[in-house]
């Protein structure tokens, strides 16, 4: 069967993934640490180098969004909302470890393809 066409079903995209609408939901409500093992099952290397690069793209997003308070801040202004501050460091945090594991997967990606080439040769 293909992926995301089971018992006739429309398919649901989550992230880069196809499924069908009772397996998406069952994987959205599950907590992100775990979500992430048991699709990375399921995921190809690029597809899981894809997902992080997202996640960290929306996190950047979020300090430059952000960045505002800080410099009103800074410059003597208005004290920035807890809530923000703990954002920004939860987000840099995140960018981090992302970029971590995504060192290991680019090095995993071109061994991917090396053995590729070379099953072709």
């Amino acid at each position: 069967m293909a992926a995301g066409k089971m018992n006739n079903e429309l398919p649901i995209y989550l992230s880069t993934l196809c499924f069908t609408k009772e397996v998406a939901n069952r994987v959205r409500n599950l907590p992100v640490d775990i979500r992430r093992k048991k699709l990375n099952i399921i995921m190809t290397t690029q597809e899981r180098i894809n997902v992080l690069e997202s996640e960290i793209l929306a996190n950047k997003a979020y300090l430059d969004n952000t960045d505002y308070h800080v410099l009103k801040y800074a410059e003597g202004g208005k004290a920035v909302d807890e809530e923000i501050l703990a954002g920004r460091t939860s987000a840099r945090a995140k960018i981090n470890e992302n970029e971590a594991l995504l060192v290991g997967l680019y090095e995993q990606l071109e061994n991917e393809r090396n053995q590729i080439i070379n099953t072709l040769n």
